[in-house]
């Protein structure tokens, strides 16, 4: 009599574990750190080295002042550029702060002195929505008159700043502007 019986384990072959080590630091995880990055308006961004594709026509062919500059019809254009500082960043929050003088008075919202006079951010030849108003609240007012203009940029301005690193923004026309300072907040990871 045949015996069609056979015994098979199942069970595995006793192995010692392979012990896991740490990745070469070639092949290590990209770590994040903080960025912080504050830019002043100077000679470097304003009048001629600004980014000319930002701004209208009409304020490229314009008379053009700089910081702290008396003039009347003239106006401030100003690019803040930058080359991201790591790999893989992000800005997460940005402010823009101008401090402005009048250079005349303004007698009204409609007056061809420092009354009309506006401040916006501008990119491709256009006012950024959200971004452009007059630069004073109320009329009359004599020379001198002081204006701070404070702007917390919103999640789809950000995306922009993200992609093109750079902001433009101007000033019309019988206003100086005392200074600009943008101030950058994110991230990036190391390589």
């Amino acid at each position: 009599m045949l015996n069609n019986s056979m015994t098979t384990s199942l069970a595995a072959p006793a192995v010692a574990p392979t012990p896991v080590t740490a990745p070469s630091s070639e092949f290590a995880m990209p770590k994040p750190h903080p960025l912080h990055l504050v830019f002043t308006a100077g000679p470097q961004n304003v009048l001629n080295n600004i980014y000319p594709g930002d701004f209208s026509a009409a304020a490229l062919v314009a008379p053009r002042m700089g910081l702290n500059d008396p003039s009347q019809d003239k106006f401030f254009l100003c690019t803040f550029k930058w080359t991201p500082p790591g790999h893989c960043c992000k800005i997460t929050r940005a402010i823009l702060t101008v401090n402005l003088k009048a250079n005349v008075p303004g007698v009204s919202l409609k007056d061809s002195m420092a009354g009309n006079d506006t401040i916006g951010i501008v990119r491709n030849g256009v006012s950024v929505p959200g971004y452009s108003e007059t630069v004073y609240t109320h009329w009359p007012f004599a020379a001198g008159q002081p204006s701070i203009k404070t702007w917390t940029l919103d999640p789809a301005e950000l995306a922009h700043m993200n992609t093109d690193h750079r902001l433009s923004f101007n000033v019309q026309d019988d206003t100086m502007v005392q200074s600009a300072t943008l101030e950058l907040w994110g991230c990036c990871l190391d390589k």
